[in-house]
């Protein structure tokens, strides 16, 4: 493991450069097992939310797909409507029937539209938060470091392919083992040389934290 000298950070992987300050100086201490590092370096640590950036772009997907539907089912809908209004002048039951019977049909999908922009928006709100959470979780977390891993299915498949979580496995100051999983890993980045993640935890709430293959 590689410790940079100016701002104490610590790398699993090869630097030349410091990619947290931009010293060249570094020293190299043993990284074998597991390393807390109470004190974050000034600034924080670096997090990439490369993640929920990609959670808010589908948010974004699932939005317009919502709109979509719904602009759709209504431009279609209106010619039936409008015909049902002017058929009912002459015939009121099967102006009304006609009417009734596109609304019939359209309905479910303007609701399926309505559910999906409301699911948008919380998709968008809850990866802002967790943009600005782990943001803050930087300059206030405790850092573990070469921590092993396995890897545990999301529930989530995109273009036939299973999207995995990163789960560790965290012993608090009583002994508790307690187990934590990452945000889905849409990168495919989900494995590394040293076989071990870091973990950013905040030590008086086990519920905040944040685990990548390498945080410095």
């Amino acid at each position: 493991m590689l410790v940079c000298n100016y701002c104490g950070r610590n790398f699993k992987n090869e630097f030349n450069t410091c990619p947290g300050c931009g010293s060249t100086t570094f020293n190299r201490v043993s990284d074998f097992g597991e390393k807390v590092i109470k004190k974050p370096p000034e600034g924080g640590y670096v997090i990439n939310v490369d993640n929920f950036e990609k959670s808010k772009k589908m948010a974004n997907i699932v939005k317009w797909i919502g709109w979509g539907l719904l602009i759709f089912m209504i431009t279609f809908d209106l010619p039936f409507l409008l015909g049902g209004i002017l058929a009912g002048q002459e015939d009121l039951l099967f102006g009304l029937t006609f009417s009734i019977t596109s609304l019939v049909v359209t309905i479910p999908f303007v609701i399926i539209s309505i559910v999906l922009i409301s699911i948008s928006k919380s998709m968008k709100k809850k990866a802002q938060e967790n943009i600005l959470r782990v943001k803050k979780l930087a300059k206030e977390g405790v850092l573990v470091k070469n921590m092993p891993y396995k890897l545990v299915s999301s529930g989530t498949v995109i273009n036939n392919q299973p999207i995995y979580c990163i789960q560790v496995e965290y012993e608090n100051s009583s002994g508790q083992k307690i187990p934590l999983k990452s945000e889905p890993r849409y990168n495919n980045k989900l494995s590394n040389k040293n076989g071990t993640v870091d973990l950013l935890i905040d030590p008086d709430d086990y519920s905040n934290y944040y685990i990548d293959l390498e945080i410095y």
